[in-house]
């Protein structure tokens, strides 16, 4: 549960679940339904006033040459998915970033690193709220206007015999119906396709609802902008054709736009069989539009289906996809309520056993594998988050963190194929329908976050793992601050939690030492593995869920059988060295082997 509405379970979130179960007379749904309505209630940080902060610092540290783009807004989004406190917000923001997605390759949204935060904000923000209200918050972002290109978009210009010299750009119209709340084909509740009397699948829209929708956007442009003398102030901004701006001046890519009646194409329109009469305002005709969209027979199942499958599994069952949208769709799409039935839906709660289909579950993707690695162990650096607040990082920002949080400099991060909003199209890293060939292709069943995967990137983001299992530097190359010294960015897990479950199993003495006053199992090949073992199922369960431990038990040949043999075959040449500190150091080395091997198994790169 935890681990599809969240960035990944700790060990102190894992007993707190259990403990809320207990005190719901031990059901389940009664306490994950509570644990979901208090995250929902738990306010989510700014990655605005994080970025600002930041840049704050960057810019006094760096001067004269900060020329900073989007590194501290990237940075932020990992400080955000390891250690904040709506963890379920935070997800659920990642989520939408993948199917409504604005990203930073393009090069305005990459250098308006301040829209770009408030645009994360706004979807962190959408769990609360309904889909009509983030369907309108997005199509009046500016991120989202100029990454779609229908800021400034305004009506079709003719020349003096009436014959049109521009038409209205027809991107947005297209990606809001195929993307954002339709798609391409019409969909029974359930998801399962609609065919017309030829066993045809039967479009949703035409190129003519795309160029009606078009003329229903024209008009926006941004409703702000800073003044040119200085302290800069945020003023209203009146010029239709306002540029793009000073970077970190960023008014006008913070505030959603605002509509130019004068370039709004006011005639008759119609979109999807309804009537846009003529006259009608910018705002009119986007309500309109808005209205539409919300209320089309395909919203509740396209979307319900992208969600399922963004948190819990890239195969739902119609039957799971119909009950979602029933809600969806019974609650004007009720963001809440549309979370509780998917997280609570049977399908997404059913126990992992060795009959589990193999269908279920999903590839996790790269940037969650890192994240749940880094949150599962604890990885920190020696930044504190609250040094921020000397540069305008407000108090209340930091209430919103454990104590003690630190700061994750991690930038662009291309080990793993992926950064914080930046995806390589408006399609996002993988498509949803998705299946490589082979078994997968053959079983009718898809994996879109395979469709990522390739020789090079499977490797390298597994060294990113091990990288902060095994070195120094952790998870961070040096990317700190000029005026800083000793590498204080530097990110690396914490496995001191382990090392006393470990010695729990061979330390009889109590003592805190394991050495040859351990009579009974110094030396002892039994001892020692029950004491790797209890380290990997404590791994297998952040990780895994318990998975390997429910599915595989001990038999041979399997992967939890091959982990712990080789977790009890790491310096196995030490077994019977006397000296406590070179126990110590064995029993490290296979807390270490156990992290690499769970990670890297099967069940460590998939979510069940």
């Amino acid at each position: 549960s935890l681990t599809q509405a969240t960035y990944a379970p700790t060990s102190p979130e894992i007993e707190a679940l259990k403990l809320r179960v207990a005190s719901a007379g031990g059901d389940p749904i009664a306490a994950y339904t509570a644990w979901i309505d208090e995250q929902l209630s738990s306010p989510s940080p700014s990655l605005l006033a994080y970025t600002e902060a930041a840049n704050a610092q960057e810019k006094a540290a760096r001067d004269p040459d900060y020329n900073l783009n989007s590194q501290n807004r990237r940075r932020g989004w990992w400080l955000f998915a390891v250690k904040a406190n709506s963890q379920l917000k935070q997800r659920f923001a990642f989520a939408l970033s993948e199917i409504f997605v604005a990203s930073d390759e393009d090069g305005v949204v990459n250098r308006s690193s301040y829209g770009a935060a408030n645009y994360h904000d706004q979807l962190a923000e959408a769990a609360t709220g309904r889909y009509r209200s983030l369907l309108r918050s997005v199509s009046l972002s500016p991120v989202m206007g100029t990454y779609l290109s229908h800021l400034r978009n305004e009506k079709a210009i003719t020349d003096g015999s009436g014959n049109p010299l521009t038409s209205p750009d027809e991107n947005y119209a297209r990606e809001i119906m195929q993307l954002f709340s339709i798609g391409l084909v019409q969909l029974h509740p359930d998801g399962s396709l609609k065919l017309d009397e030829n066993a045809t699948p039967i479009p949703t829209y035409t190129q003519t609802d795309i160029s009606h929708m078009a003329r229903a956007s024209t008009g926006w442009s941004s409703s702000k902008r800073n003044a040119a003398a200085a302290p800069h102030a945020v003023i209203d901004n009146n010029t239709f054709a306002l540029g793009d701006g000073t970077k970190h001046r960023e008014a006008q890519w913070t505030h959603p736009m605002k509509a130019f009646e004068a370039r709004h194409d006011t005639n008759a329109k119609t979109v999807l069989g309804v009537n846009l009469p003529a006259g009608n305002t910018a705002n009119q005709d986007l309500n309109a539009v808005l209205d539409l969209l919300r209320d089309h027979p395909n919203t509740a199942p396209f979307l319900s289906r992208r969600l399922i499958q963004r948190l819990v599994t890239a195969n739902p069952s119609p039957g799971y996809v119909y009950r979602v949208s029933q809600t969806f769709r019974t609650t004007n799409g009720d963001f809440p309520a549309v979370l509780k039935a998917i997280l609570l839906d049977p399908e997404a709660r059913a126990p992992q056993t060795a009959e589990t289909p193999a269908g279920s579950g999903k590839v996790r993707e790269p940037i969650l594998r890192a994240t749940a690695f880094m949150r599962a162990f604890g990885a920190s650096s020696s930044l504190a988050l609250s040094d921020l607040t000397a540069w305008g990082y407000p108090s209340a920002e930091l209430a919103k963190f454990p104590a003690g949080t630190t700061r994750y400099r991690l930038n662009r991060t291309p080990a793993l194929d992926q950064s914080p909003l930046s995806a390589p199209s408006v399609f996002n890293w993988f498509l949803p329908v998705y299946a490589p060939s082979g078994l997968i292709a053959a079983n009718g069943i898809v994996s879109p976050e395979l469709q990522i995967v390739t020789e090079t990137t499977a490797v390298s983001a597994a060294n990113f793992i091990y990288n902060g299992i095994y070195t120094a530097a952790g998870f961070t190359p040096n990317t700190g601050l000029p005026n800083l010294t000793g590498n204080p960015q530097r990110i690396n897990i914490d496995i001191t939690p382990l090392e006393p479950l470990y010695l729990s199993k061979l330390d009889t003495n109590g003592d805190g030492l394991f050495s040859p006053a351990d009579t009974s199992t110094f030396n002892n090949p039994v001892a020692i593995a029950a004491a790797g073992e209890a380290v990997v199922d404590r791994i297998d369960l952040l990780l895994t869920g318990g998975e390997l431990k429910a599915r595989f038990g001990n038999t041979t040949g399997t992967p939890r059988r091959i982990i712990l043999d080789a977790v009890a075959a790491t310096n196995s040449g030490t077994n019977s060295n006397p000296d406590p500190a070179v126990q110590a150091s064995t029993a490290v080395s296979r807390i270490r082997t156990a992290l690499w091997l769970v990670m890297v198994s099967p069940q460590g790169v998939t979510q069940k």
